[in-house]
């Protein structure tokens, strides 16, 4: 140890002036303190000593723990930085909890890139934690006040829910803080943004191998009808009923559709199913794309004879300027089939009778 232009004082143990520590290899500064007492480092940043600009460094006693303070109020020490010898870090308490724990009364978290590039986390006392980019938007993660096991994603500038999680029931609502199945995804009411898409967006070619979307009972060895996928229709007072679904057993699909009499009224009998058959013009045509040959109708050609069996509307196109296909459900013709052969049975029983 080496001082410049001074003479120490043994007594008090202070010096003025410049130290300065080293030895050829490395310069270590050693505190010690006795038995049972703070090891401690005091910084005055001026000899004025006004309070302001007092740090310390010590070692606590009694955990081990290392503690960075500043002098506030001009009244006490406070722990501004501690770390524990167990390896928890505490910003703002001397008692962290965890790996990493701030404790404040405003921002909790900055996270920078750079000066304009920053995030925010932010933790009220409605243990609401909101999170700001500095670019745009903001996203809160909400409890709710009866469990601390459900929280939400709100867009914070509407305050409507964005994603909620339901842990005690094991829920997920995507656009709803009401989930009530598993998985429920409430779409925005609006044409422009789909409910719900799985796209492959890396597969230049596709065969067998490839499957979007998966539905699969695992432990039944026969569904005996349950429904693989079910679609409801609302009642306009909130409420929802079956209007048809997918479903089978150990042999087969279905795909059904609601036909029961409860729905139904205004009976009356299929006219000339024969005539209205002989009117639809059949083809042996050429898909463009896959080049691929079937035989069917022309949607705006059949919706002209049986609407009950086509979709859409002529030439549409949709909100990107594509073709919006007209399309057409061929089960919707059986019954007019049925009652074809029907007819054609009955003449042939009255020739035979003849």
């Amino acid at each position: 140890m080496s001082s410049t232009s001074t003479t120490w004082t043994t007594d008090t143990n202070t010096k003025s002036g410049t130290v300065q520590v080293y030895s050829s290899n490395v310069s270590v500064l050693k505190v010690v303190a006795d038995e049972g007492e703070n090891a401690i480092l005091d910084l005055f940043a001026d000899q004025g000593d006004d309070n302001a600009d007092k740090w310390r460094m010590w070692v606590n006693s009694a955990d081990d723990d290392l503690h960075f303070s500043n002098y506030t109020s001009g009244t006490a020490w406070t722990d501004i930085l501690t770390l524990q010898d167990g390896g928890n870090i505490g910003i703002g308490t001397d008692s962290p909890s965890s790996v990493l724990d701030i404790l404040s009364t405003s921002t909790q978290l900055r996270l920078s890139y750079d000066a304009t590039d920053f995030c925010t986390f932010t933790v009220d006392t409605n243990h609401d934690i909101t999170i700001t980019p500095s670019s745009t938007g903001q996203i809160k993660l909400k409890p709710t006040t009866d469990s601390v096991d459900f929280f939400q994603v709100l867009d914070a500038d509407a305050g409507t829910p964005i994603f909620n999680v339901d842990s005690t029931n094991e829920r997920v609502g995507i656009g709803t803080n009401n989930p009530n199945a598993v998985l429920h995804i409430a779409a925005e009411d609006t044409t422009s943004v789909k409910g719900l898409r799985v796209q492959d967006s890396t597969d230049s070619a596709t065969d067998s191998n490839n499957v979007l979307a998966e539905f699969a009972y695992s432990n039944d060895t026969d569904l005996d009808g349950a429904f693989f996928c079910r679609f409801m229709e609302g009642d306009g007072g909130g409420g929802l009923s079956a209007i048809g679904g997918i479903t089978g057993n150990s042999d087969a699909t279905t795909f059904v559709t609601s036909s029961d009499y409860r729905l139904k009224e205004d009976f009356k009998d299929i006219v000339d199913a024969t005539g209205t058959i002989n009117q639809l013009k059949l083809y042996d045509f050429k898909w463009k794309k896959s080049g691929k040959r079937k035989d069917g109708v022309i949607a705006h050609e059949a919706d002209a004879i049986y609407p009950n069996a086509v979709t859409g509307k002529k030439d549409a196109i949709d909100l990107d300027g594509k073709i919006s296909p007209q399309m057409v459900d061929y089960s919707k013709f059986v019954p007019l089939l049925l009652k074809a052969i029907q007819e054609l049975s009955a003449k042939v029983t009255a020739l035979e009778n003849a």
